[in-house]
């Protein structure tokens, strides 16, 4: 008692002795885990002494909104008494940075930026994976442009396949349009820009993306201009020919009079 041995009266013993002293009260048999988050009592779980605290049944927390629970982690950790376990409220997660990352000029500057973010409400444990993918889109969609492909993963998420989510993609071109690889076909899709980055909408928590380089509205104008002075000057070459060949049919006619 107190840290104290009384020989005879009250001596210190383990949990496994006291649990073989004849008339026990039941209690004493049924350890129990409380499980609280800002001092509301949300239930209990009765653990048998020295089982493994690895596989708890943690409720689900009262909603708060801008925020979700955090349990701490327990794992590894064995039954010995009663214990109290309370939760934490975070702050939801609203933007996931990819953490590979890419060197891009802008401007007169190159600059290192993330290739991806992702918009959406995850908790701390959500991972945003890019890469630079290995598939190759067909001519027809990069028709001799320059372009690059991403493979994008988001991970932790505890979202459903079936979510959408804003999804911004590293740009190096200064105009694009992007191409999403699915059902084992290309097909374009809507973007925009923001910056140095176009924003596309993902369902799902994965997709293969090809960023193509978009002629400069300037030069299909130029184009297009120097197609119709084209179709001017041939038109007057052939015009000028016309003009030479009826002035040569003329005098081949006034010849053959003179001649007759």
């Amino acid at each position: 008692m107190d840290n104290i041995s009384f020989i005879g009266e009250a001596e210190p013993i383990t949990y496994e002795e006291l649990l073989t002293v004849t008339g026990l009260p039941n209690d004493f048999w049924h350890l129990k885990v409380t499980y609280k988050v800002d001092d509301i009592y949300l239930g209990t779980q009765e653990i048998k002494y020295g089982d493994s605290l690895d596989n708890l049944n943690f409720p689900e927390a009262p909603k708060k909104e801008g925020y979700y629970c955090v349990w701490p982690d327990v794992s590894g950790e064995i039954m010995t008494g009663n214990l109290v376990i309370e939760g934490e409220y975070k702050e939801n997660v609203t933007v996931v940075e990819s953490s590979r990352r890419s060197t891009i000029q802008a401007g007169e500057e190159r600059q290192e930026k993330a290739i991806a973010y992702v918009e959406g409400t995850f908790t701390e444990d959500a991972k945003l994976n890019a890469y630079t993918s290995e598939k190759i889109p067909s001519m027809d969609i990069v028709d001799n442009h320059a372009y690059t492909v991403y493979d994008i993963l988001l991970e932790n998420s505890g979202k459903a396949e079936i979510e959408t989510f804003a999804l911004r993609l590293l740009n190096p071109f200064e105009k694009a349009q992007v191409w999403l690889y699915q059902n084992g076909e290309w097909q374009q899709i809507p973007c925009k820009v923001r910056g140095q980055y176009v924003q596309v909408e993902m369902t799902g928590t994965s997709g293969t993306f090809c960023i193509v380089e978009e002629s400069s509205s300037i030069w299909k104008y130029v184009a297009m201009v120097a197609g119709v002075a084209a179709g001017i000057i041939l038109l007057k070459l052939l015009h000028s020919m016309i003009k030479k060949h009826k002035k040569k049919g003329t005098k081949t006619k006034k010849e053959k009079k003179q001649k007759a």
